[in-house]
């Protein structure tokens, strides 16, 4: 059977389905082997409405992979009290109210463009 570590991860995305689901399926595979579990869920949440558009589960024990070490050591290079303070800064518009253009880099550290990430 499982062990008793399992989690959630919920995405807000406008995204269409496939981008949504892809982008879960990386953000919920990299929470679930960043904590070792073997039992993870992943949400992906409507921007506009609180509905709910699809979801997946991660059943399979955990395992280390040298691919998911990588990866996990690349996105940890932004510290996430960075990350999570430079989307605060965002939200309120920015420092002198600057606002973030649509093609330039998302502030989240995710490394895509603010129009495909956390913009809508």
């Amino acid at each position: 059977m499982f062990a008793d570590k399992s989690g959630l991860t919920v995405l807000i995305s406008a995204e269409n389905d496939l981008e949504a689901s892809q982008r879960l399926a990386v953000l919920t595979t990299r929470r679930k082997y960043l904590q070792k579990a073997d039992l993870w869920f992943g949400l992906c949440l409507a921007p506009d409405q609180a509905r709910l558009r699809f979801g997946m589960r991660l059943a399979e024990p955990w395992h280390q992979d040298d691919q998911l070490d990588a990866a996990v050591a690349r996105e940890e290079q932004v510290p996430p009290v960075s990350r999570n303070a430079a989307m605060r800064q965002v939200l309120r518009g920015g420092e002198g109210n600057q606002k973030i253009g649509r093609n330039d880099p998302c502030p989240c550290g995710s490394g895509r463009k603010w129009k495909k990430c956390c913009g809508p």
